[in-house]
């Protein structure tokens, strides 16, 4: 091995216990320039276990194991996007943990889909920590979908806040939000929890998991109790050998690009849902439109 490449080797080895002086100054400017600058936060949107009332929501916070910071996110409010639809992952190594019954918003194309998202203010440091350790399978797309502002099923604070920023003429944007990236042999449909006479048909995680599970009512059995969770298990169980049939057979069908309906999804032109804000910017915003935002 040339004298180069030990060098070379050595420095790699070494770089995190010795650096320069030029490299340790610059380290040390940075590093008081991150420590007293404002926290910056964007909106995403996420569908499952990082919803408030589940196990997961705490990795929507932004914590610093070194400095001891910790920035937690805020709910905004439901929002409704269309073209999305929820599924449920039954792979059968997850049907002993009932509590991690693993949801899934895949793109399906079609306009009668949708599903109602929970929408959080969040550390923008955190943003791509809140999926590590998630299932298989999972994604954020910044602008694939689009936030309905005029729907019903998007809340009202949820539209003043965008349009807050992105002006009154605004019925839809993009954001940032949790997708599946495959359709997989183990995942269910989610059942609908609203069916309209236009024929849109919307998901979302709760309630939809509660209809699955046959959980009448969501107040006196909330998420992650012993009774939801019992029930949820038992209805996963249910399906373990329609599962693991569909999961042993041959994919038959091709995959095909869905042939979506124009301005279903995203384009470069699309108002996005996503300047970095401050806090003060958010509370601002927070005040304007007559919301309370604890930021």
């Amino acid at each position: 091995m040339s004298s180069c490449v030990l060098i070379l080797l050595s420095l790699f080895i070494f770089a995190d216990s010795v650096l320069l002086p030029e490299a340790q100054a610059m380290s040390n400017s940075t590093s008081k320039t991150t420590s007293t600058s404002e926290p910056k936060f964007v909106v995403i949107a996420v569908s499952g276990t990082l919803e408030d009332g589940f196990e997961l929501r705490y990795r929507l916070d932004y914590v610093d194991e070194k400095t001891g910071e910790h920035v937690n996110a805020t709910f905004l409010g439901l929002g409704l996007m269309r073209g999305a639809k929820t599924y449920f992952d039954a792979w059968p190594e997850w049907l002993s943990q009932p509590s991690r019954a693993n949801p899934a918003v895949l793109l399906t194309g079609d306009w009668c889909d949708a599903n109602q998202y929970a929408l959080y203010i969040v550390d923008e440091r955190q943003v791509l920590r809140a999926l590590l350790g998630e299932p298989r399978m999972l994604s954020m797309t910044p602008d694939s979908l689009l936030l309905q502002l005029d729907d019903s099923g998007t809340d009202p604070q949820v539209a003043q806040f965008a349009r807050a920023l992105l002006g009154d003429v605004e019925s839809e944007c993009g954001i940032m939000a949790v997708v599946g990236t495959f359709k997989a042999c183990s995942f269910l449909a989610a059942p609908p929890y609203e069916t309209r006479s236009d024929c849109t048909r919307v998901t979302t995680f709760r309630a939809s998991m509660a209809k699955f599970a046959r959980i009448a009512n969501i107040t006196t059995t909330p998420p992650s109790s012993a009774a939801w969770n019992a029930a949820v298990g038992q209805a996963l169980n249910a399906t373990s050998p329609s599962v693991e049939h569909a999961c042993k057979q041959p994919v038959l069908e091709s995959l095909h690009p869905s042939k979506a309906k124009a301005g279903l999804y995203g384009t470069p032109n699309t108002q996005r849902l996503s300047k970095a804000l401050g806090a003060s910017e958010v509370r601002q915003i927070a005040d304007a439109i007559g919301i309370s935002l604890q930021i």
